[in-house]
């Protein structure tokens, strides 16, 4: 059922992306071992220099990649650094959940904390984090104990490409991410139906969370104006739980 599910999330990708204009991994790349002798490898960060560094946070040490000279450590003491990613002063910002803070390394490897807390209360387990081009910084903090679920995300925007079936000009909407989640469940023969999910940062009418069975999948919809950071273009985005999906996945096949 795993290799089931996993083929059409695969399949949900394809429709998601399907005629995007950029490619992620270069035509004919090939998959190659870095490295190996690390405990857990966690957020990859590409510098300004295109070198990437990345944790193995049991062992808090931050290494680094370098295309002509392989993987060198950066640092041993990291504060149990997850997530990564430069800003835009080609600084490392970093998820140090040793002592729960959104943090930053200076030029002498210190780490220096930028958040702590939110609402008077201590951040629970900072764990990844993306910066914006216009310096903002989303970050996840799982709320409670550290419980970590298996959730697909999905986030579209802009024209499609020129492709046999699809005009240049016309851009993703709301109906082409509800279209490829339609089409994932209809693959594994689950019901989708729609369920009052209000979120702060989504266009009201234009956005909705899914349920399977009368239990909640997620959410897809526009992003609100005022937290989209790249520019004029509509922002899409979805998120569904992989256990909700996998487990009714498996109750479908097992009384069909």
């Amino acid at each position: 059922m795993k290799k089931l599910i996993v083929f059409y999330l695969f399949l949900f990708l394809v429709l998601v992306c399907n005629g995007q204009s950029q490619r992620i991994i270069a035509k004919n790349a090939e998959v190659e071992i870095a490295g190996t002798g690390f405990i857990f490898t966690e957020g990859p960060a590409v510098a300004p220099n295109g070198n990437v560094y990345f944790t193995d946070q049991p062992n808090d040490r931050i290494h680094i990649w370098d295309e002509k000279e392989g993987i060198s450590l950066y640092l041993e003491g990291t504060g149990r650094s997850n997530g990564m990613y430069f800003n835009a002063k080609g600084q490392l910002v970093t998820c140090a959940d040793e002592k729960n803070q959104l943090a930053y390394f200076d030029e002498n490897k210190n780490l220096i904390p930028i958040h702590e807390g939110f609402g008077g209360k201590h951040l629970n387990a900072p764990n990844d984090l993306w910066i914006a081009p216009k310096g903002s910084v989303y970050f996840s903090d799982s709320a409670g104990a550290r419980e970590e679920r298996a959730v697909l995300s999905a986030i579209v925007l802009g024209p499609y490409e020129l492709t046999p079936w699809k005009s240049r000009g016309k851009e993703y909407d709301f109906y082409d991410l509800k279209g490829a989640l339609e089409t994932l469940t209809a693959h594994l023969h689950l019901p989708l139906n729609n369920c009052p999910d209000s979120k702060s940062f989504m266009v009201s009418g234009k956005s909705e969370g899914v349920q399977i069975n009368d239990e909640a999948l997620g959410y897809l919809g526009q992003i609100a104006s005022k937290q989209n950071l790249v520019g004029e273009l509509d922002v899409y985005a979805l998120e569904i739980d992989l256990g909700v999906l996998e487990k009714s996945a498996s109750c479908s096949r097992q009384f069909q």
